[in-house]
């Protein structure tokens, strides 16, 4: 293995994303998360997701397959400096 960490860019990379972030959700929260909720957080949404939020994403590649990502951004409260955050959705929306 050998895992490149790079900016999210390609359409395929975006489309992997959406792969993890869809597999993960459903494998790690299942019994966290309402079985309601994750029926509509479908591989669909996380592609029109992943393809319209591309900023601030980075991909863990392992070769030409995303194996991880992440989101960051400035924290949201403005009077705060220098701060930064993970990035947050409503997946289901």
């Amino acid at each position: 293995m050998n895992i490149v960490i790079k900016k999210m860019e390609s359409d395929a990379e975006m489309d992997g994303k959406a792969y993890v972030q869809w597999k993960s959700w459903h494998e790690a929260y299942s019994a966290i998360v309402s079985r309601e909720y994750l029926e509509r957080l479908t591989l669909d949404k996380c592609k029109d997701m992943a393809h319209r939020w591309t900023e601030n994403i980075l991909v863990a590649m392992d070769g030409e397959k995303v194996a991880g990502f992440a989101g960051y951004g400035k924290y949201h409260d403005d009077t705060l400096d220098d701060v930064g955050d993970r990035m947050s959705h409503d997946y289901t929306k």
